[in-house]
């Protein structure tokens, strides 16, 4: 019992430490990188791919080579890994170019300053399995794969909880540095205890279960690991979209993924699969539904749909997996091996070949209905002649019914339009819910014939996929609208596009409008940090110069389609340039000074957090004119920005003001203005001559820093 416990505690803690790491490492790079959800969907992968390696390396060992040999890789490996924390700090410090896409750089910068602590501690999980095994169990090993996963589990948990809030990077790279030198001692420690087993019941071990294990099932194993490893980084994607770019938001995805992990090696047998099967599937109906009408309200009832469905597909994944575990303990190392590289098969497609394949996010919603195929596996492949008919009735009814209804309900009664829809369709898929390969074909037609009719954000005119997320232009209620995620970021009447007039959050009467069109004789040169659809450019006068800082290519390509928005052509501006790259880092290395910085670079509900640092707001303020202004847009649906730039004057000596429009008449609702709530900097020390707009109250949170975030007391549900 001690000597299992020793083992336990060392691979959970080791496990532990691996994901600390991961967050500590994607938090690092964001100043870097510029933010954005493809960030830490990169990090993820190659660190699939770094665990595919250590458990390469545990194979190799374990199988061929005699444990003195193993001892010695696993503690030469963990002696080089110490340096990691020191080399992460000062080993790299090149930064990827301003106007290119981070993704090269970032796989080098991982490659030489992560790989090697990564696969030190990546390799002992499976070796001091291994080394469990000379002595003989019923069980086998595989609650220490439990303790590993729920060491894991505890890593991405307490990151958000406790190690972000309570230490700056730097004292978080002293923890990791500390915690690799106490798993070394415990890796000796069970080496010692490992030398104490007599080498014959490792021999009888492999006599007893010299089963053979079917060719086929490898496959099997690949595919139910990497199937939740795809949803892993779709769900990731959607949730830093439309959420937050932050380690907290990064880490939930995971931490539930690897909670199934530790439920399913812990249960075992115990499970019943095909309950679990069951509610997977009937999540899958509505998340799907979801999907192909993009709908994103209301967010409390969407997002734990999203995480109740990945959360219950990952469980029937990984708990079927373990079903078909091998009974030949020899085998334990190639079936880690199996698994790790289906989930760094699943990352790799999911983030290098779907952008290719699929203009949008194709490959969540398709991963469910895979998940929902595998309640078929060892059972009768048949689908009745009445399963196809229905499935054809589903497309017909959907496709042919939103081409009637739209002709007589209203826009505004959007949702009865819907559920006169999807809600029957939903039931007659549901009446296949037994028998699995039926239930398959008819969430595939659902799908098939929802992408087939406009979404709720309307027709689609164009649509743009690359490391930046998905960006559409879509048609409705007589507007053109650009969705990134699924927040819509400016719209344009179409029987306007002669004309300059913003709309959405940007609107006349709205706060930008009032502080854009006041008389301000002394503006000459404004600068934009994010481009959206170039509706701030409206404002410009004849004599000014306005540049923009955007780093989705993608938001150019649009903004400067005539035929989809016209502000750029239409504005009265001396000149517009438009710069490629992160707003920070291109404003840190240009020598201009400014009359007015507007920061409008929130991509969905994301919070670019390495723009809302006092490293960023020091670079703001030191590129404008005396007496100039900084304008920040901080409207989003999760996350209460106020106090944290409340914070702001305080320490730049500035004076703040906020003005949020909660309510919108309906006479401005049909001219496309929206609630929207912006943040002004200032030397003037009051808001006379600013109709509307409030001092900034005072904070007693702690500022941001590049070292220091801490985004869960900024989530709504707690100011």
């Amino acid at each position: 019992m001690l000597r299992t416990s020793i083992f336990a505690i060392t691979i959970g803690l080791a496990a532990l430490l691996l994901f600390t790491l991961e967050a500590v490492i994607g938090k690092q790079l964001l100043p870097l990188a510029g933010g954005g959800p493809m960030i830490w969907n990169t990090c993820l992968v190659f660190f699939q791919i770094a665990l595919l390696l250590a458990y390469l390396c545990s194979h190799l060992l374990s199988r061929y080579c005699s444990f003195r040999v193993q001892y010695t890789a696993a503690i030469s490996l963990l002696i080089v890994g110490i340096w990691g924390p020191f080399y992460i700090r000062y080993g790299i410090i090149s930064t990827p170019g301003v106007s290119e896409e981070p993704q090269l750089w970032l796989w080098c910068w991982l490659l030489t300053a992560v790989l090697v602590p990564f696969v030190s501690l990546g390799t002992l999980s499976t070796l001091l399995q291994q080394w469990w095994t000379r002595k003989p169990s019923l069980k086998g090993p595989y609650p220490l794969y439990a303790a590993s996963n729920f060491g894991s589990f505890l890593g991405i948990l307490a990151y958000p909880l406790f190690l972000e809030p309570l230490l700056v990077l730097s004292e978080q790279r002293l923890f990791i540095l500390i915690t690799m030198i106490v798993i070394a001692v415990l890796v000796g420690i069970c080496i010692l205890c490992s030398f104490k087993i007599d080498n014959i019941h490792f021999e009888t071990i492999e006599s007893n279960h010299n089963d053979s294990e079917n060719s086929d099932l490898r496959k099997i194993w690949s595919l139910l690991a990497a199937t939740p490893s795809s949803l892993l980084l779709s769900i990731t994607a959607y949730i830093l979209t439309d959420i937050s770019a932050v380690p907290l938001f990064w880490m939930l995805p995971l931490l539930l993924y690897l909670g199934t992990f530790v439920y399913a090696f812990s249960a075992l047998d115990s499970v019943k699969l095909s309950l679990l099967g069951r509610i997977t599937a009937f999540l899958s109906l509505p998340l799907i539904v979801v999907f192909v009408t993009d709908a994103n309200h209301p967010p409390y009832i969407l997002i734990p749909l999203h995480l109740a469905a990945f959360t219950f597909a990952c469980l029937y994944c990984h708990c079927l997996l373990v079903s078909l575990r091998p009974k030949n303990l020899l085998k334990i190392s190639e079936f880690y091996l199996w698994i790790a590289f289906g989930g760094a098969m699943g990352g790799l497609i999911t983030l290098l070949l779907a952008p290719l394949i699929f203009s949008i996010q194709l490959e969540y919603p398709i991963g469910f209905i895979l998940v929902c195929l595998f309640r078929a596996y060892q059972k009768d492949l048949h689908i009745s002649y009445i399963a196809v008919l229905k499935a054809l009735s589903v497309f017909i009814y959907i496709v042919g019914g939103t081409l009637i209804l739209q002709n007589f309900i209203e826009p505004k009664f959007e949702i009865l339009f819907l559920g006169i829809i999807y809600i029957p369709s939903g039931l007659i898929v549901l009446n296949t819910i037994t028998k699995p390969l039926a239930y398959f074909l008819m969430l595939s037609v659902l799908l098939i014939a929802g992408l087939s009719v406009p979404s709720g954000l309307g027709s689609k005119l164009a649509t743009h996929r690359n490391f930046f997320g998905v960006t559409r232009v879509t048609t409705k209620n007589g507007f053109n609208r650009i969705v990134h995620g699924t927040t819509i970021h400016g719209m344009q009447k179409r029987d306007r596009m002669h004309a300059c007039e913003p709309a959405s959050y940007y609107h006349k009467t709205g706060p930008a409008g009032n502080i854009l069109l006041s008389e301000d004789k002394l503006r000459q040169k404004v600068l934009v940090i994010g481009l959206g659809v170039g509706s701030l450019a409206c404002y410009a006068r004849s004599t000014e110069d306005w540049t923009f800082f955007e780093i989705n290519p993608a938001m150019e390509s649009i903004a400067r389609n005539d035929l989809l928005f016209s502000f750029l052509k239409n504005s009265k501006a001396k000149s517009i340039s438009i710069s490629r790259g992160d707003g920070r880092r291109l404003l840190s290395q240009n020598i201009e000074k400014f009359d007015l910085i507007i920061i409008d670079a929130f991509s969905s509900d994301s919070i670019p957090a390495h723009l809302l640092t006092t490293e960023a707001f020091k670079i703001y303020f030191d590129h404008l004119n005396t007496n100039s202004k900084l304008l920040i847009h901080i409207s989003n649906r999760y996350f209460n920005l106020l106090p944290l730039l409340s914070k702001i004057p305080a320490l730049f000596n500035k004076s703040g003001f906020f003005r949020e429009e909660s309510y919108v008449s309906a006479l401005d609702e049909n001219e496309g203005k929206v609630p929207s709530l912006w943040v002004l900097f200032s030397s003037e020390q009051s808001a006379d001559n600013l109709k509307e707009w409030q001092t900034l109250p005072e904070s007693e949170i702690r500022s941001w820093t590049d070292d220091f975030s801490n985004p869960l007391e900024l989530l709504k549900i707690f100011n």
